[in-house]
């Protein structure tokens, strides 16, 4: 079982909008200080990866979505700011102003992903 590396002492604005979505508990996918290769290490732990499966990393001044669908593993940049977020550039069809807000928005709506987020991390570990 492996948990997200959340500090709710120090997390960007991005993190931090109203809602229950928004809880430090809910976060136990956001990963602080993880590179490309170790999200990559984590995802790999659970064979076979299950479609699905996501870990959002913090990187310094914005995200990186990390997602594995029929076996492979891509990466793509998030960024939220002024009340809308997107990915790899492309704006997000839905109104969403924090990343927790995207993660939920992305289970039912995958935009241009190759899979819809559908486990998270830890639920992948314990099965």
């Amino acid at each position: 079982l492996f948990k997200g590396g959340y500090n709710a002492e120090y997390a960007p604005e991005a993190v931090y909008a109203s809602g229950p979505d928004n809880a430090p508990a809910s976060l136990e996918w956001l990963f602080k200080s993880m590179s490309r290769t170790e999200a990559e290490e984590k995802l790999k732990e659970h064979h076979p990866i299950p479609n699905g499966t996501y870990l959002v990393r913090e990187k310094p001044t914005t995200f990186a979505l990390s997602l594995a669908s029929d076996g492979k593993i891509s990466h793509h940049l998030i960024e939220c700011q002024h009340s809308s977020c997107t990915i790899d550039g492309t704006p997000v069809s839905a109104s969403v102003n924090s990343v927790p807000a995207l993660v939920k928005h992305l289970a039912s709506n995958p935009e241009s992903l190759r899979a819809p987020l559908v486990v998270p991390p830890q639920t992948a570990s314990s099965k």
